[in-house]
Protein backbone atom coordinates (compact mmCIF):
# COMPACT_ATOMS: atom_id res chain seq x y z
CA UNK A 1 0.00 0.00 0.00
CA UNK A 2 1.05 3.48 -0.94
CA UNK A 3 0.17 6.61 0.86
CA UNK A 4 1.68 10.11 -0.23
CA UNK A 5 1.25 13.16 1.91
CA UNK A 6 2.75 16.33 0.04
CA UNK A 7 2.60 20.30 0.20
CA UNK A 8 4.00 23.17 1.58
CA UNK A 9 1.97 23.21 5.19
CA UNK A 10 4.54 20.49 7.30
CA UNK A 11 2.79 20.86 10.86
CA UNK A 12 -0.84 19.95 9.08
CA UNK A 13 0.60 17.24 6.90
CA UNK A 14 3.08 15.84 9.92
CA UNK A 15 0.11 15.76 11.67
CA UNK A 16 -1.67 13.19 9.48
CA UNK A 17 1.71 10.83 9.35
CA UNK A 18 1.04 10.57 13.04
CA UNK A 19 -2.87 10.01 13.09
CA UNK A 20 -2.05 6.82 10.50
CA UNK A 21 0.88 5.90 12.50
CA UNK A 22 -1.90 5.89 15.53
CA UNK A 23 -4.03 4.34 13.62
CA UNK A 24 -1.32 1.58 12.73
CA UNK A 25 -0.29 1.23 16.46
CA UNK A 26 -3.85 0.61 17.06
CA UNK A 27 -3.99 -2.69 14.96
CA UNK A 28 -0.74 -3.68 14.54
CA UNK A 29 1.62 -2.69 17.58
CA UNK A 30 4.38 -0.85 17.01
CA UNK A 31 7.42 -3.48 16.26
CA UNK A 32 6.29 -2.78 12.38
CA UNK A 33 7.13 0.65 12.63
CA UNK A 34 9.92 2.42 10.68
CA UNK A 35 10.93 5.65 9.89
CA UNK A 36 13.31 6.60 7.04
CA UNK A 37 14.62 10.02 5.58
CA UNK A 38 14.99 9.82 1.44
CA UNK A 39 16.61 12.71 1.00
CA UNK A 40 18.83 11.32 -2.37
CA UNK A 41 18.61 8.38 -4.37
CA UNK A 42 20.82 6.24 -2.68
CA UNK A 43 18.66 6.14 0.88
CA UNK A 44 15.83 5.45 -1.43
CA UNK A 45 18.03 2.76 -2.51
CA UNK A 46 18.92 1.44 0.65
CA UNK A 47 15.04 1.54 1.43
CA UNK A 48 14.20 -0.60 -1.45
CA UNK A 49 16.38 -3.63 -0.57
CA UNK A 50 15.30 -3.47 3.01
CA UNK A 51 12.01 -3.59 1.96
CA UNK A 52 12.31 -6.97 0.77
CA UNK A 53 13.56 -8.74 3.84
CA UNK A 54 10.59 -9.53 5.77
CA UNK A 55 9.76 -8.34 9.52
CA UNK A 56 10.79 -10.79 12.30
CA UNK A 57 8.31 -9.33 14.83
CA UNK A 58 5.71 -7.95 12.59
CA UNK A 59 3.18 -9.43 9.54
CA UNK A 60 2.63 -5.60 8.38
CA UNK A 61 5.68 -2.99 8.30
CA UNK A 62 4.57 0.61 8.07
CA UNK A 63 7.60 2.67 6.71
CA UNK A 64 7.28 6.26 7.11
CA UNK A 65 9.15 8.18 4.40
CA UNK A 66 10.22 12.06 4.80
CA UNK A 67 11.97 14.73 2.68
CA UNK A 68 10.72 11.95 -0.47
CA UNK A 69 11.56 14.37 -3.76
CA UNK A 70 9.32 13.12 -6.58
CA UNK A 71 12.54 14.28 -8.60
CA UNK A 72 14.09 11.15 -7.25
CA UNK A 73 12.09 9.38 -9.21
CA UNK A 74 12.43 11.07 -12.37
CA UNK A 75 16.20 10.51 -11.89
CA UNK A 76 15.36 6.75 -11.84
CA UNK A 77 12.96 4.72 -13.58
CA UNK A 78 14.06 1.68 -11.57
CA UNK A 79 12.29 3.38 -8.43
CA UNK A 80 9.40 4.33 -10.43
CA UNK A 81 8.55 0.48 -11.51
CA UNK A 82 9.54 -0.10 -7.68
CA UNK A 83 7.38 2.08 -5.99
CA UNK A 84 4.36 1.59 -8.35
CA UNK A 85 4.95 -2.20 -7.80
CA UNK A 86 4.43 -1.54 -4.13
CA UNK A 87 0.80 0.30 -4.37
CA UNK A 88 -1.26 -3.72 -4.44
CA UNK A 89 1.51 -4.88 -2.00
CA UNK A 90 -0.07 -5.97 1.43
CA UNK A 91 2.37 -6.70 3.79
CA UNK A 92 4.19 -3.17 3.71
CA UNK A 93 2.70 0.46 3.75
CA UNK A 94 4.46 2.92 2.23
CA UNK A 95 4.00 6.23 3.73
CA UNK A 96 5.61 9.19 2.00
CA UNK A 97 6.07 12.40 2.83
CA UNK A 98 7.09 15.32 0.70
CA UNK A 99 7.01 19.27 0.39
CA UNK A 100 6.59 19.11 -3.45
CA UNK A 101 3.84 17.90 -5.63
CA UNK A 102 4.33 14.53 -7.77
CA UNK A 103 5.95 15.48 -10.88
CA UNK A 104 4.99 14.35 -14.43
CA UNK A 105 7.12 10.88 -13.85
CA UNK A 106 5.94 10.18 -10.58
CA UNK A 107 1.70 11.58 -10.81
CA UNK A 108 1.14 7.78 -10.20
CA UNK A 109 1.41 9.13 -6.34
CA UNK A 110 -1.67 11.63 -6.61
CA UNK A 111 -3.76 8.63 -8.85
CA UNK A 112 -5.93 6.24 -7.82
CA UNK A 113 -5.39 3.43 -6.14
CA UNK A 114 -2.62 5.53 -4.19
CA UNK A 115 -3.86 7.42 -1.35
CA UNK A 116 -2.49 10.60 -1.37
CA UNK A 117 -3.79 14.07 0.27
CA UNK A 118 -2.02 17.56 -0.51
CA UNK A 119 -1.73 20.39 2.29
CA UNK A 120 -1.28 23.89 0.85
CA UNK A 121 -0.54 26.43 3.37
CA UNK A 122 -4.14 27.69 4.51
CA UNK A 123 -5.31 31.63 4.07
CA UNK A 124 -8.58 33.58 5.09
CA UNK A 125 -11.22 31.64 6.68
CA UNK A 126 -9.56 28.43 6.63
CA UNK A 127 -6.38 30.16 8.49
CA UNK A 128 -9.08 31.81 11.08
CA UNK A 129 -10.95 28.36 11.55
CA UNK A 130 -6.99 26.41 12.09
CA UNK A 131 -5.95 29.25 15.13
CA UNK A 132 -9.63 28.38 16.59
CA UNK A 133 -9.54 24.45 16.59
CA UNK A 134 -5.63 24.29 17.69
CA UNK A 135 -6.48 27.49 20.55
CA UNK A 136 -9.60 25.54 21.91
CA UNK A 137 -7.66 21.96 21.40
CA UNK A 138 -5.46 23.38 24.08
CA UNK A 139 -7.96 24.88 26.16
CA UNK A 140 -7.29 28.72 25.05
CA UNK A 141 -10.52 30.60 24.17
CA UNK A 142 -9.40 33.49 21.79
CA UNK A 143 -11.21 36.56 20.72
CA UNK A 144 -11.67 37.68 16.97
CA UNK A 145 -8.96 40.37 17.65
CA UNK A 146 -6.62 37.80 18.97
CA UNK A 147 -7.39 35.29 15.94
CA UNK A 148 -6.80 38.01 13.85
CA UNK A 149 -3.22 38.86 15.51
CA UNK A 150 -2.11 34.94 15.13
CA UNK A 151 -3.16 34.94 11.57
CA UNK A 152 -1.40 38.68 10.91
CA UNK A 153 1.92 37.89 12.30
CA UNK A 154 2.15 34.52 11.39
CA UNK A 155 0.47 33.96 8.28
CA UNK A 156 -0.13 30.76 7.10
CA UNK A 157 2.60 29.49 8.93
CA UNK A 158 0.53 27.21 10.81
CA UNK A 159 3.75 25.28 12.59
CA UNK A 160 4.25 29.08 14.19
CA UNK A 161 0.97 29.33 15.26
CA UNK A 162 0.56 26.09 17.06
CA UNK A 163 3.84 26.98 18.46
CA UNK A 164 2.53 29.96 19.72
CA UNK A 165 -0.81 28.76 20.82
CA UNK A 166 1.28 25.97 22.71
CA UNK A 167 3.25 28.41 24.83
CA UNK A 168 0.53 29.88 25.57
CA UNK A 169 -1.59 27.31 27.11
CA UNK A 170 1.57 26.50 29.34
CA UNK A 171 1.35 29.75 30.58
CA UNK A 172 -2.37 29.60 31.11
CA UNK A 173 -3.99 29.15 34.69
CA UNK A 174 -6.84 27.56 33.18
CA UNK A 175 -5.76 24.12 32.44
CA UNK A 176 -6.94 22.48 28.50
CA UNK A 177 -8.92 19.41 28.47
CA UNK A 178 -7.92 16.34 29.66
CA UNK A 179 -5.70 13.82 26.86
CA UNK A 180 -5.95 16.63 24.57
CA UNK A 181 -2.86 18.06 22.94
CA UNK A 182 -1.40 20.39 25.27
CA UNK A 183 -2.81 18.98 28.77
CA UNK A 184 -1.17 19.41 31.85
CA UNK A 185 -1.56 15.85 32.39
CA UNK A 186 0.13 14.61 28.71
CA UNK A 187 3.19 16.94 29.45
CA UNK A 188 3.56 15.85 33.70
CA UNK A 189 3.65 12.77 34.24
CA UNK A 190 1.10 12.21 37.57
CA UNK A 191 3.90 9.58 38.92
CA UNK A 192 8.01 10.67 38.53
CA UNK A 193 8.95 7.66 40.57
Amino acid sequence: MLIYLYGEDRYRRRERARMIVREFEKKYGNLGIEHEDAEDVALFESLRERVGTPSLFSPIRLICVENMDPAILKASKELRVWLKSMVGEESIVLLLQSDAAPTRESAFLSEEPVTSERFDPLAGREIESFVLREAERRGLRLGRGEIGEYTETYGGDTWGIVMELEKRSLMSDTPPPSGEVGSHKERVPQKTF
